[in-house]
């Protein structure tokens, strides 16, 4: 990370109250205008910075998260653009358990553009962001922060773990979806953190 991103995310981090349980709990940050509204939201609040943003997140649904997953965008190709479309009805509905292998998906499908610039062959997302980062034309510091936010929430979720244990985390992981190993139930919660992963790396492009 170079130095006027190093500042700044702690900048960032001191207004937000930005720490490590946010990152480790799958929430991306609000940014821009949103940002100054989940401001003014968590002003006075003695709740934690998680539960905040989850709040923050309920309340503000339509307005920040459907509103970006419901703009056309190239990013999301066919037939990923439908299936999002048929995840936010099953999220309505409540259908949980049914949307987060569709949004892991998704969110892979839009990796390959965001990380890979359209590279079907590669899964290395993380070195692939972490190119982009670095890439010396890319001076648009808030985007190289949102970058680095999705960047440390998708490390996160795709961790690969061992299947050696009938008890899952309470945490979501996409190779424990994918491969069938998830004990229990997924709820609203899960859900609504990936959909706003999905808005955030959508709002990467114009397009």
């Amino acid at each position: 990370m170079n130095d006027l991103l190093k500042i700044h995310r702690i900048i960032e981090g001191a207004i937000v109250g930005l720490d490590s349980d946010i990152v480790l709990n799958g929430w991306c940050l609000p940014d821009g205008i949103n940002l100054n509204s989940y401001i003014e939201f968590k002003a006075n609040s003695t709740k934690s910075n998680v539960e905040l943003l989850e709040l923050f997140y309920e309340r503000e649904f339509n307005t920040i998260v459907l509103a970006e997953l419901n703009r056309p965008s190239l990013i999301l190709i066919s037939p990923y653009d439908l299936m999002l479309k048929e995840v936010i009805t099953a999220y309505e509905l409540g259908y949980f358990n049914i949307c987060i292998p569709s949004l892991f998906s998704i969110i892979e499908a839009m990796l390959v553009f965001l990380a890979n610039d359209g590279d079907f062959t590669k899964i290395r997302y993380i070195n692939g962001l972490n190119n982009t980062l670095e890439l010396p034309g890319n001076s648009n510091i808030e985007l190289k922060s949102k970058l680095h936010n999705i960047k440390e929430i998708v490390e996160n979720y795709f961790q690969k773990i061992e299947f050696n244990s009938e008890v899952s985390s309470s945490k979501l992981n996409r190779h424990e979806s994918a491969h069938g190993r998830k004990v229990g139930s997924y709820n609203k919660t899960d859900c609504l953190k990936l959909l706003v992963l999905i808005s955030v790396i959508k709002s990467c492009y114009n397009n």
